[in-house]
């Protein structure tokens, strides 16, 4: 990439994550890992010190997932098990290399 091309994506305004594909492809699959657990929004909202409208919010793209809360969603939904948390990482990874 040269200088040009740079300075254009540098000037390209970007849509808030929140549109973005990957993101609400990650969400998604953060919600089947919420079901799969049989955790409700409710559950989810209590284990995480959220209410259940922030949990609602959240799962349709009104609210923004931060670093932390998302680390703690999916260590929540996994319910600590490394191998379940591994698996559903490989999803969200997989989201974000279409």
């Amino acid at each position: 990439m040269n200088q040009r091309q740079i300075i254009k994506c540098m000037q390209t305004p970007r849509l808030p994550t929140i549109h973005d594909i990957r993101y609400q492809n990650s969400i998604k699959v953060l919600i089947r890992a919420r079901k799969d657990s049989g955790l409700s929004q409710l559950d989810l909202a209590l284990k995480m010190g959220l209410s259940q409208p922030d949990i609602s919010k959240i799962e349709r793209f009104e609210r923004r997932l931060d670093v932390t809360e998302f680390m703690d969603v999916l260590y929540t939904v996994s319910n600590g098990d490394l191998e379940i948390l591994n698996k559903i990482w490989n999803e969200i990874c997989e989201c974000h290399n279409r």
